[in-house]
């Protein structure tokens, strides 16, 4: 493999076609660097989903753990408001589970 290239490369120079030896290497190069990129973007990518996917899970828990705590120590009105908004954003986060799961 080694005596091919060398050979191309000293037909390349004496013919005055490196430049064009060159751009074929570099192509080369590229072309066999895609399937690593795409695996590493693909890698990326589920890291991130998950990340977000256990974020929204603690998030959804914090938040009815406070709901609990608020239901405990705040009554009228109020404390329906306050646990109702909490209990509406929580499920947004299921939303968010639903996406990256």
């Amino acid at each position: 493999m080694i005596e091919l290239l060398d050979e191309a490369i000293g037909v390349a120079v004496a013919t005055g076609y490196m430049e064009d030896l060159e751009k074929e290497v570099e192509k080369g190069i590229i072309l066999a660097m895609i399937p690593f990129k795409k695996s590493k973007k693909k890698s990326i990518k589920r890291d991130r989903d998950q990340d977000i996917s256990d974020s929204s899970q603690e998030t959804k828990q914090s938040l009815e753990t406070i709901a609990s705590e608020l239901d405990k120590d705040i009554k009228g009105k109020f404390s329906k408001a306050i646990k109702n908004t909490i209990k509406n954003h929580a499920s947004d986060y299921d939303d968010l589970l639903r996406v990256y799961n």
